[in-house]
């Protein structure tokens, strides 16, 4: 039988306030529809290490996931008694718990005790009630230092695909946000303003990240069409990385670039149209980024199997990078447009040549 000690219980809110436009989210017909009952998943993780306790970092990784997933962090209104439901944006949080179970990991694994798998998910009953908090997480860990995670989300705002969605932007931002991409462009950054020498670029290292709007925005302002552009360049300025080598700003450029990319929101956009001219006046300063190494093209099968290798042809302009997924979406590739002179100094920078191969 399985031992839980549930430790703590407490309030999680969004890390930024939800502006007052995005106060109410209006729910589908089928939400309206939908019977309210919890929808629910556990997550089991080895772990490690048992002195460590991956719930500060969860804590925290929540709370910046719900800035984006704003309506998560709400409570569900009526109109009207008995009349449609939609959901104040109030930012009243959601619900995390912590309890420790007395076994480990393995002996639940080995012969899952399912009837009491209850005990692991923090909400024990089947259905909804409107003054509950929409998303409720329970994390237990085991005695060898495994845990699991336990998520509830109502329906009346979720589904499978749904609660996978926050859960996979939760993982997201718990490991950095974008890990992988933001260590490729931060390695670069600081080997192009090396290959830069003295030049202006060097001496005012500017970047941008192309950043796709798409979940940042409501719904309704980027419309239900497949075409046109919705993506923004967020700005990052670094310091100058010394041409001796500049490792010790690896966590300022990572911090730089993430700061910047989470600095894009609603009142981002809005205000970013007004830039646009006069940001061209600093463009061959500035080292743009754009990535599409989740871009699901390796996929792209026309009936004679998937693609052996991406590519790109030339463009007519410098100081751009281009990430992509590796040949048979093994690893990446970064595709960079430089001055020929730089691009010779970059291609012997001894730190990139000791990620690359």
């Amino acid at each position: 039988m399985l031992k839980v000690e549930l430790l703590s219980k407490k309030t999680i809110k969004p890390s930024t306030p939800t502006p007052p436009h995005l106060r109410t989210f209006n729910l589908s017909l089928l939400d309206q529809l939908f019977p309210a009952y919890w929808v629910h998943v556990i997550l089991f993780y080895h772990g490690g290490d048992r002195s460590l306790n991956p719930a500060g970092r969860l804590k925290r990784s929540l709370s910046e996931t719900l800035t984006h997933h704003y309506p998560i962090a709400g409570r569900i209104r009526e109109s009207s008694p008995g009349g449609k439901i939609y959901v104040e944006c109030n930012d009243e949080g959601v619900e995390f718990s912590e309890s420790v179970i007395d076994c480990d990991i393995d002996s639940v694994l080995s012969n899952p005790p399912i009837e009491e798998f209850v005990h692991l998910i923090p909400v024990k009953h089947t259905y909804f009630s409107i003054d509950e908090p929409l998303l409720a997480v329970q994390l237990n860990r085991f005695k060898c230092g495994g845990w699991a995670l336990g998520v509830c989300v109502s329906h009346r705002i979720a589904d499978g695909i749904s609660m996978s969605s926050l859960i996979t932007s939760w993982a997201t931002a718990a490991t950095g946000g974008g890990t992988r991409f933001e260590a490729a462009a931060c390695l670069l950054w600081r080997c192009t303003m090396r290959a830069a020498g003295d030049s202006a670029r060097a001496r005012r290292p500017h970047a941008m990240v192309s950043v796709d709007v798409r979940r940042r925005m409501p719904p309704a302002a980027l419309g239900e069409c497949k075409v046109g552009n919705a993506f923004v360049m967020a700005s990052a300025v670094g310091e100058r990385v010394a041409a001796d080598g500049g490792r010790e700003r690896q966590g300022f450029l990572e911090e730089t670039l993430r700061g910047a990319v989470k600095g894009v929101n609603g009142e981002y956009v809005r205000a970013y149209m007004p830039k646009k001219e006069a940001a061209g006046a600093v463009v061959d300063e500035r080292l743009m980024f754009s990535h599409w190494c989740r871009f699901p093209l390796y996929e792209a099968d026309f009936g004679w199997g998937r693609p052996t290798w991406l590519g790109q042809a030339s463009y007519e302009f410098c100081n751009f990078v281009l990430f992509m997924e590796g040949r048979g979406a093994d690893g990446m590739e970064a595709w960079v447009w430089l001055q020929e002179e730089e691009l010779k100094r970059l291609r012997n920078d001894p730190e990139l040549l000791s990620f690359t191969s």
